[in-house]
């Protein structure tokens, strides 16, 4: 059996970490992967909106997410905003720092008409 090349390793922990963050909204994770996470998600997010069609919108997210992480995109899609990472501490086995990711969504005002 042919071993994996290490781009496909990193591709699929990539896709697994935007999995993740789009299903809990929030993950820790290394600064190096932080980066390339946040870099990923924001290109990914981007295509998406501008895919006109709904159909061409889910097929995309099928192919970069598991789970229920494209469906659940596709339903949020307007409310993600952009990636905000904050450095949460050193890891005690090797020191590499640890980076909090989270999701910032926008936030809908509900207008006077409907508290009327």
């Amino acid at each position: 059996m042919p071993r994996k090349s290490k781009s496909e390793a990193g591709n699929k922990r990539l896709r697994n970490l935007l999995s993740s963050l789009v299903l809990y909204e929030r993950i820790i994770t290394t600064q190096d992967k932080a980066r390339q996470l946040k870099k990923g998600f924001l290109s990914i997010i981007n295509k998406i909106k501008k895919a006109k069609k709904n159909i061409s919108r889910t097929k995309f997210a099928n192919k970069i997410f598991y789970g229920g992480a494209a469906k659940k995109i596709i339903n949020e899609i307007e409310t993600y905003k952009t990636i905000r990472t904050y450095n949460y501490k050193a890891r005690s086995g090797d020191g590499s720092i640890q980076t909090i990711v989270e999701i910032e969504k926008e936030v809908k005002k509900a207008s006077n008409k409907d508290n009327k």
